[in-house]
């Protein structure tokens, strides 16, 4: 599988919602990395809600699929 995994991000009234989708292999979920302003975050699987505060943020999500 040479393709990488999907990211979508979608904000709405103080929630980022985040789901990472690969059609091959599919997502591993121990290599989600999810930051939030600098702030590292954990979560168990490729889809999740982080509440934020309205205005700018810095969101990274790195993620990985089964090779």
């Amino acid at each position: 599988d040479v393709t990488p995994p999907k990211l979508k991000a979608t904000g709405k009234r103080g929630t980022i919602a985040v789901s990472i989708t690969d059609a091959g292999s599919g997502v591993d979920p121990s290599t989600i990395s999810v930051t939030l302003d600098g702030r590292t975050l954990k979560f168990p699987g490729a889809v999740f809600n982080i509440r934020a505060s309205q205005g700018r943020h810095k969101l990274v999500v790195q993620a990985s699929d089964y090779q």
